[in-house]
């Protein structure tokens, strides 16, 4: 039974094999008899094989639309997580390196926020649930804009807004790698042409009048008497040094520099110091009790 059923099959595939290869050749000799029968045949297979592909359901194949704005938003976030992780490698405090820029500035340029939002739910005994934090740094200079970023923790928080702010400083090129300030060059010479400019001033006729009456009085009555202190005074500090100088009292340890009190050692004073100083200071008196020096306000009381 085996063999004849192998045989009966074996008998009609060889059979089907040659009749479809003769219908071949028959084929191929009449496509190649001229070339416009060639390409009328051409022509049908193409037209037939539409027709297939038409009938075909449309489940059987698909085709897939990308959008370029699609892809293009997607190689930006690539680019961004990038440069992302390269601020993070230059600057890996972040907090830091923003507290060190804002200290070498002239002025104050950015605040800081801290806010949890906290949400009460419904029936006494459940417990308030806190959210994450958020944190906000508003700068102003080089220009208003905030930058804001939400995390578990009120670290986590400003570590990631401050790291979007050195991000954003970093590619306006207002911070350098070393994280001082990078200012405008044009606002520079803008400032340096301003200070090299004379200052015009406008004054009324009373208010001139009142400056030379000033004027005339320092220069009548004062400037005399200022100089003469200034004279004396100039004088008294010579003879007080040459006093400590020719005094055997002074010791070596009076020439060595002042310890601080709170950060260093305290240093008791000599008994040689503390007479010194009171002979200074009852020198001092008995100067000034004889005649006192006149001060430039005194005509005026």
């Amino acid at each position: 039974m085996f063999l004849r059923k192998y045989a009966k099959t074996n008998l009609l595939n060889r059979f089907l094999v040659s009749e479809n290869n003769c219908q071949n050749v028959q084929q191929i000799k009449t496509l190649c008899g001229t070339l416009r029968v060639y390409n009328k045949n051409l022509n049908l297979s193409f037209s037939k094989c539409n027709r297939f592909v038409k009938l075909l359901p449309h489940t059987s194949y698909s085709v897939r639309y990308f959008s370029k704005k699609v892809i293009e938003d997607a190689f930006k976030e690539s680019e961004s997580e990038k440069e992302l992780s390269r601020i993070k490698e230059i600057f890996t405090q972040p907090r830091v390196i923003l507290n060190q820029f804002a200290s070498k500035t002239p002025e104050k340029i950015f605040d800081i926020h801290y806010k949890q939002a906290v949400v009460a739910p419904k029936g006494g005994k459940k417990k308030n649930i806190q959210n994450d934090w958020v944190c906000t740094y508003t700068f102003i200079w080089p220009e208003k804009i905030k930058f804001e970023s939400a995390a578990i923790s009120k670290g986590k928080a400003a570590d990631k807004a401050a790291t979007q702010a050195l991000y954003w400083l970093y590619k306006n090129k207002r911070i350098d790698e070393r994280g001082c300030p990078v200012y405008d060059r044009s606002v520079l010479k803008d400032l340096q042409s301003t200070l090299n400019k004379n200052i015009h001033v406008t004054i009324s006729e009373n208010s001139m009048e009142r400056i030379n009456k000033i004027w005339s009085d320092y220069e009548s009555e004062i400037k005399s008497k200022y100089e003469d202190t200034f004279k004396e005074a100039k004088q008294k500090l010579l003879n007080t040094a040459s006093a400590f100088n020719k005094d055997s009292t002074i010791d070596d340890q009076d020439q060595q520099p002042p310890i601080h009190p709170v950060f260093g050692k305290v240093m008791i004073p000599t008994q040689s110091a503390l007479e010194r100083r009171e002979r200074t200071l009852e020198q001092t008196f008995r100067h000034y009790d004889e005649k006192l020096t006149p001060l430039p306000i005194d005509g005026y009381v």
